[in-house]
């Protein structure tokens, strides 16, 4: 969720638009569905309805402050395949084609980015420009855990407010486990790691390989 014309900025979505439910849980590739194609949903999602959703969680609305702290905003909807936070500019897209309410977890996911990018001990590209990073290995793995911490917002946000979260289905048993004290937050990011490195594809590369492949182009010495 970082512009594809700077790698810092943007990456294409790591999760399809929308699930079909079936029993299959082996591949979230199986299950993409388009939503674009929806009349309804074509000329955009209603950004105040959207932001009334979105607000009714205090997780967001603790978010968003943290996000303004650090001077980011919301700048408007955007069409394609995904949402994202662009570090440079301090701003944040939703993609247009979602409904009111996926929309708002977007805008949750998108503001958790926009929180951990903002955090220079945290960004990853920062710290790769410092020579932080002992190998590639290691710079994807904390390239990902930006996504997973996002996805794990996005599922606790629709959890709070009775939202079903079409992004990341599965991650959802996960959370209530943790909420419930049956799973650490370290176990649990562990468990969403395994299943974005299992699944998640970014220009056709799993997204562990993108992330190694981008950090020896771009960082190695």
């Amino acid at each position: 969720r970082i512009p594809e014309k700077n790698f810092e900025q943007k990456e294409k979505t790591v999760f399809p638009v929308e699930y079909v439910e079936v029993k299959r849980k082996d591949s979230f590739q199986t299950l993409r569905r388009r939503i674009i194609s929806c009349p309804h949903i074509r000329n955009g999602f209603d950004e105040e309805e959207m932001f009334k959703i979105a607000r009714r969680s205090q997780k967001v609305r603790e978010l968003e402050k943290q996000a303004k702290a650090l001077g980011y905003s919301y700048a408007g909807q955007v069409s394609g395949e995904h949402s994202y936070t662009d570090a440079t500019n301090k701003k944040i897209y939703i993609q247009k084609e979602l409904s009111n309410n996926q929309a708002a977890l977007e805008y949750a996911y998108e503001l958790q980015n926009a929180v951990n990018l903002g955090n220079k001990n945290i960004n990853p590209f920062v710290k790769a420009r410092k020579g932080e990073f002992k190998n590639a290995s290691e710079f994807a793995t904390a390239a990902l855990m930006i996504e997973v911490e996002a996805i794990i917002t996005s599922v606790e946000v629709a959890n709070e407010l009775g939202i079903r979260n079409l992004k990341a289905p599965f991650v959802k048993p996960m959370v209530k486990k943790w909420k419930k004290g049956k799973i650490t937050k370290t176990e649990l990011r562990e468990k969403v790691l395994k299943l974005v490195e299992e699944t998640a594809v970014i220009d056709g590369m799993k997204a562990r390989d993108y992330y190694e492949l981008r950090y020896k182009l771009k960082y190695s010495k």
